[in-house]
């Protein structure tokens, strides 16, 4: 099977400017301390949360993939605007988006008040996608 990036960044971008739950809508995201080993850059606060996706687009209730995501903002900047949030993918082969924020902050390469969002679209950081069968 194979995910479709287009889908995954809709999802994510949906979850991202939901002010709330609705009947049937992806709950809003909880961003929460980013787990231990997350790259700190002096001056940003960061946070994480996952989005959860269905393995199976034809089954949106059945088993579901743990998406993570990141967020940095520099401290003292204003709250989160949605028009001037910047969402990274990451390239490839199989690199992790999800610490991507923290290494756009690090070489100071985003504008004041920008905020910017990693994810791990391809599973393969703390996502923890697990396949036995390709990874020896």
């Amino acid at each position: 099977m194979r995910r479709s990036p287009a889908l995954l960044l809709v999802l994510v971008l949906a979850a991202l400017a939901a002010p709330s739950a609705q009947a049937g809508a992806q709950p809003a995201l909880q961003w929460r301390v980013c787990p231990p080993g997350t790259p700190a850059v002096r001056g940003t606060t960061i946070r994480c949360t996952f989005i959860a996706v269905p393995v199976d687009r034809a089954v949106p209730t059945g088993l579901a993939l743990r998406i993570r995501i990141s967020r940095a903002v520099r401290n003292g900047a204003p709250p989160i605007d949605p028009e001037r949030t910047l969402l990274i993918l990451s390239g490839g082969p199989g690199q992790s988006g999800w610490w991507t924020p923290m290494s756009a902050f690090r070489r100071d390469v985003v504008p004041a008040g920008w905020t910017v969002v990693g994810v791990d679209q391809r599973g393969t950081g703390l996502s923890g996608l697990r396949c036995p069968s390709l990874q020896g």
